[in-house]
C-alpha cells in the first residue's frame, strides 16, 4: 500500500492572513508541509519564518511556485496577473485570498 505524498504549501504574503495560514501549516493543525513563504517585503518575511517551529525558506514568486504543489496568495489583487499566469503554467494547484472583485486587464 502507496503513503500518499504530504502536500507542499506555499505562501504568497506574509500580512494577517498569510501569518495564519502560515502558522496553523506550522503547528500541524492541516496535514501539509509549509516549504516556503514570499513577500514583497523580504525582511517581514524573513523575520516572520524565524519565528516559526519549522521554518520555511524565504524565496521570489518564481521560487516560491516552483517548490510547492498548492500556492496560496494571501498578498494583493496587484500581485494577480503575474501570480495566475505563472502558476496555472507551472501546472500548480492555487487558492486565491481576494475579498474585492479581481479585474482583469484585456
Amino acid at each position: 500500500m502507496k503513503t500518499a505524498a504530504i502536500l507542499k504549501v506555499g505562501i504568497l504574503g506574509v500580512g494577517a492572513i498569510g501569518q495564519t495560514l502560515a502558522t496553523a501549516l506550522d503547528e500541524k493543525r492541516v496535514d501539509a508541509q509549509l516549504v516556503a513563504i514570499s513577500d514583497q517585503e523580504q525582511e517581514k518575511a524573513e523575520k516572520f519564518a524565524a519565528g516559526l517551529a519549522r521554518p520555511p525558506h524565504v524565496v521570489s514568486l518564481h521560487e516560491l511556485i516552483q517548490r510547492a504543489d498548492l500556492l496560496i496568495e494571501a498578498a494583493s489583487q496587484a500581485v494577480l496577473p503575474d501570480f495566475v499566469p505563472m502558476t496555472l503554467d507551472a501546472g500548480r494547484d492555487m487558492l486565491v485570498f481576494e475579498r474585492r472583485r479581481v479585474a482583469w486587464p484585456r
